[in-house]
């Protein structure tokens, strides 16, 4: 299912084929069904060339592939497959590692629960101090992890 408010994109979406679900006394419209590519798709989209577009659309896939592979590939890696480490990149993070009173799995569980956090607050705050308190946290944590 896929949520919307906007009036054209449920349009779109209408016209595709899709069922639209309007309740009446709420803002939102709810679409099925819903594919993975819907949810990484802008409505903007229809508005730039098509190469642009599908440029985009291709980076949100990747940075997508990218967020949801790397956090699981750097636990196996450096928990279990340390060999296909540069000896120098493996001994930096063991270096970095000692003082961790954690294993590399809570950890970076502990990190993603942290940004969500991070970005619940950002997102709650009102809008002019939002994302600068969203920025300055973002900034504590990274100098402090690393």
């Amino acid at each position: 299912m896929l949520s919307t408010e906007r009036p054209d994109k449920a349009t779109k979406y209408l016209l595709n084929g899709r069922i639209v679900v309007i309740v009446n006394g709420t803002p939102y419209g709810v679409i099925i069904p819903a594919v993975l590519i819907d949810f990484l798709a802008s409505p903007e989209d229809t508005n730039l060339k098509v190469n642009f577009a599908n440029f985009l659309r291709g980076l949100r896939i990747l940075a997508c592939i990218i967020t949801l592979l790397l956090p699981g590939m750097y636990v196996a890696i450096t928990s279990f497959h340390q060999e296909i480490l540069p000896t120098g990149l493996l001994y930096s993070i063991l270096g970095s590692r000692e003082n961790v009173p954690f294993p590399i799995i809570l950890e970076i569980l502990l990190m993603e629960f942290s940004f969500e956090l991070i970005r619940e607050a950002g997102l709650r705050v009102p809008s002019p101090i939002g994302p600068t308190i969203r920025n300055c946290w973002c900034f504590g944590i990274r100098t402090s992890c690393c």
